[in-house]
């Protein structure tokens, strides 16, 4: 098709003239109309009818198909005596709609110009041959199915699936599936492949546990019990989610080569008819989430992370120059402030790298985060385990670590409702006794000192986590050399100070400063809603509405959004 294409005209790949297949790939090969047998040498004429488009980059994007009706066109149509040249429409996951060929020619081929300007691009061209054999002008529609097999039969190439030798003019093109993809249920399975088993979401509900987690995406059943230990990701997210349809949050976290190269592994069945259910405000979102990956708004500017480079570097450097550099107490503590200032920068980085959201590739960015440690003197390890759990179950009670606080703070009565209940990530009975009454019936006098201690509370976290590695450790040596350097440089700083009055201040008002993220992020989920049990079980508590009960944004000025690091838009991040 290269070849033909570049003897189009203009290179245009939407309609394509090309003379039969020449040596060496057509030795052996013959080609002739499929009912006549008739041998043609002239040009063969074919249609452009679908187009595989990716928008994104290779590690994280979205695939989606445009595609022409074939039963449109110039009156009937070509099954009416038209052309057959219809209107083209785009098929997303959540939607179908008409575009132009314009339009078309903009996502898959750059334009009238050829000039890309964004991140979508064609991967995968789909031709038709048109016309039928004319023995006496030599011309000929060749059977392509035919064609394929015998040149891959050739060149010792494999074969998802047998492809029949069908006139291409008298029934429609079918792709073949890809080796390995699933049968749908209901369907026949390939030659060699057994018809997959349907279950209900009742049968999917039972298997919830560590040792038996099934899970639902896009209304397949998969088996994940033997990776839950190994999920990149941690052990909660998977477990919170064990018996549940997932679909939305696992869309929301994966890249599609998850579903490509990993998925297919642990797949058992699919989901009986009927039993997913849509609902109209999961579509919305689910359509919003398309449009926003084929805007390319998922992908990275490479520019903005050498801006925070320069950044991150002028603060530190400023920090330690007043803080060793000059002699004043003034210069000292106002290092020590820009030094929070740092920390508390720093932090959206961490928290970038901690998503994948920066290079998009999970060990790069998790190295980085782990050499950071060096840095920040926090663990990405541990902040993974932690904060992946605490997206996927934002506000449960017995769930999410980021609201289990007891016995200092409570931020919901349901704490009380019981004697005691069990916390599923830290491993413990959590209830209330004389003291934890007591400190929770003063939390709101000493909540902003907390708050200016609480970096304190993730060094230790950070720390026990890489000890006794309770979850998925990646990094771990280099993490823990990462916080020892930490440590050297903060605690060697301080005590160059002249008085020990000094050196107290500073570390105190550094991590005060660094404080005011941890009172911005708990703002945002600690006054919405919260709920006992797992969610996930209806239209009611679905990933979007859970999501928008339990988050809330953070008003500012847009010229102060550099100091809140994008987590003042809590809602956003936590959707997509």
């Amino acid at each position: 098709a290269g070849e033909a294409m570049a003897d189009s005209p203009a290179g245009d790949p939407m309609a394509v003239d090309s003379t039969p297949p020449t040596a060496p790939l057509a030795e052996g090969m013959s080609v002739a109309h499929p009912e006549t047998e008739t041998a043609c040498s002239g040009p063969l004429p074919y249609e452009l009818y679908a187009v595989l488009v990716h928008s994104g980059s290779a590690s994280f994007g979205h695939y989606y198909a445009l595609i022409k009706d074939l039963g449109q066109g110039d009156a009937a149509g070509s099954a009416g005596g038209g052309d057959g040249r219809g209107e083209w429409h785009e098929f997303n996951d959540a939607y179908v709609r008409p575009i132009k060929e314009s339009e078309l020619r903009t996502k898959a081929f750059g334009g009238e110009g050829g000039g890309y300007s964004g991140s979508s691009s064609a991967y995968m061209l789909l031709y038709r041959a048109v016309g039928a054999c004319d023995a006496s002008s030599g011309e000929a529609a060749v059977d392509a199915s035919d064609s394929i097999a015998q040149a891959v039969s050739q060149h010792a190439l494999p074969l998802a699936a047998p492809v029949a030798a069908t006139p291409a003019a008298a029934a429609p093109a079918v792709a073949a599936p890809a080796a390995g993809a699933p049968a749908h249920a209901g369907q026949p399975a390939h030659a060699g492949q057994p018809t997959l088993r349907e279950y209900t979401l009742a049968e999917v509900g039972k298997h919830c546990s560590r040792g038996d987690a099934w899970i639902v995406v896009d209304e397949r059943v998969y088996d994940v019990s033997r990776f839950i230990d190994a999920h990149p990701g941690g052990v909660g997210p998977i477990l919170n989610l064990a018996g549940k349809d997932c679909t939305d949050v696992f869309a929301n976290y994966h890249a599609a080569r998850v579903y490509d190269r990993m998925l297919p592994a642990y797949l058992i069945g699919t989901m009986a008819a009927g039993e997913i259910v849509v609902a109209p405000h999961v579509a919305d979102f689910r359509r919003i989430r398309q449009e926003l990956l084929r805007r390319g708004l998922f992908e990275t500017d490479s520019r903005f992370y050498l801006k925070m480079l320069a950044w991150h570097c002028t603060l530190w450097l400023c920090a330690m120059y007043l803080s060793l550099g000059c002699d004043s107490c003034g210069a000292h503590m106002l290092g020590a402030a820009l030094m929070g200032v740092f920390w508390q920068q720093l932090a959206g980085i961490g928290h970038d790298l901690g998503h994948s959201g920066v290079t998009h590739s999970f060990r790069r960015d998790h190295l980085v985060g782990s050499l950071l440690s060096a840095f920040m003197g926090l663990s990405v390890g541990w902040w993974k385990s932690d904060h992946n759990t605490h997206h996927v179950v934002c506000n449960a009670v017995e769930h999410d670590p980021n609201i289990q606080h007891m016995p200092m703070l409570a931020i919901t009565d349901k704490v009380f409702r019981r004697p005691r209940f069990w916390d599923t990530y830290h491993r413990k009975w959590v209830g209330m006794d004389d003291a934890a009454h007591w400190l929770v019936s003063h939390q709101h006098l000493f909540f902003y000192p907390l708050m200016a201690l609480g970096r304190w509370n993730l060094y230790a976290q950070g720390l026990i986590y890489l000890l006794t590695q309770p979850d998925k450790t990646h990094f771990r040596k280099t993490e823990l050399a990462g916080i020892a350097v930490y440590f050297g440089w903060v605690l060697g700083t301080a005590l160059s100070m002249p008085s020990w009055a000094e050196s107290v201040g500073w570390v105190m008002l550094s991590h005060a400063v660094a404080g005011i993220l941890h009172v911005q992020i708990v703002l945002s989920h600690w006054s919405m809603h919260t709920y006992e049990g797992r969610a996930y079980n209806g239209a009611d508590d679905e990933w979007y509405v859970t999501t928008m009960r339990t988050t809330m944004n953070v008003a500012t000025p847009p010229w102060l959004d550099w100091v809140h690091i994008g987590l003042q838009f809590q809602i956003e991040h936590h959707l997509f």
